[in-house]
């Protein structure tokens, strides 16, 4: 059985978009779990009001707003406690084309075990989604030949992943703590440490973002200063853990050099702060347990047994 997970925090009409792509699919999952971070369950009531007749389909508000890093880790959780032996994960504005399942799991099928399968990831003009390129590992034409566009990665993103349960249960679940930004780094560099991680070019999907762009320090305003902390910090963070604490200190500085292009002095010295605090910031790699209780889920939304 295979879940669909995908995060969503107040885009009801592009989350209805997702959800529909999903269930379309050629080879349809057999749940739609959808981790609702509205926190106000009137957010999504339209959304859920459309796919109330559809059994697939259950959703999950939680307490309080988990970033997208808490929501995929609960996600995860909740697809091993469905019963699921695969999760596709997908972000809300991530937009499925037909066939995109039907090949994850017919090239994770083939080259099994894997960590993971994920997609070809494009924006809505048809261009590769800069958010979403995936980092090629060093024997990346393993798998690649003639009709066969499959890539070997080192890491990838969660807008398109598909993650066997085995996986998650040998390498843990994404590290919460990161609330956003930098998790599916970390999640997708523990997967494939013992394991191949998979781009598979016929699995395509159309990430729906307003504008094609990646993370740009020159842009960094009050607004989202505290997005860019988050990933300043996980960066470090995330870079100790995996090679080390003289890695990290290579990666920091070379991180400075790249602050250096935020216009605002202010948040540029909080910038600073936050990428030096991820030296520090040890964060757990936890594990699912077959008991779990699920305390992050509002009242009322309740787990359905495996079926």
């Amino acid at each position: 059985m295979i879940a669909a997970i995908i995060v969503t925090c107040r885009r009801p009409v592009l989350l209805a978009r997702a959800i529909g792509a999903a269930l379309v699919q050629s080879l349809a999952p057999e749940l739609v779990l959808v981790v609702d971070n509205s926190v106000d369950p009137a957010v999504n009531e339209a959304v859920r009001a459309a796919f109330a007749a559809d059994s697939r389909v259950r959703f999950h508000l939680a307490r309080r707003n988990l970033g997208g890093a808490g929501g995929f880790h609960l996600g995860l959780r909740l697809g091993l406690a469905a019963g699921a032996e695969a999760m596709w994960l997908l972000d809300d504005d991530a937009i499925a084309a037909p066939e995109a399942l039907a090949w994850l799991a017919r090239t994770a099928a083939e080259f099994a075990p894997v960590g993971f399968v994920c997609s070809r990831v494009e924006w809505t003009d048809g261009s590769p989604a800069v958010m979403n390129q995936p980092t090629p590992a060093a024997d990346w034409v393993r798998h690649l030949a003639i009709g066969r566009p499959v890539v070997k990665v080192a890491t990838a993103t969660f807008v398109s992943l598909l993650v066997p349960a085995a996986a998650v249960r040998a390498k843990g679940l994404p590290p919460r703590e990161f609330f956003v930004w930098y998790d599916d780094n970390d999640y997708t560099l523990r997967l494939t440490r013992d394991l191949p991680g998979l781009w598979e070019g016929r699995s395509l999907v159309v990430h729906e973002m307003a504008r094609n762009e990646g993370a740009d320090f020159a842009t960094v305003g009050p607004a989202d200063l505290w997005k860019y902390r988050c990933g300043v910090r996980n960066e470090i963070a995330t870079v100790r853990h995996h090679e080390g604490f003289a890695a990290a200190l290579l990666r920091l500085g070379a991180l400075g050099l790249r602050l250096r292009a935020v216009p605002g002095r202010r948040e540029r010295r909080a910038l600073y702060r936050a990428a030096v605090r991820g030296l520090f910031f040890r964060y757990r790699v936890e594990f699912p347990a077959a008991s779990d209780a699920f305390p992050e889920l509002a009242a009322g939304a309740g787990v359905a047994p495996p079926r």
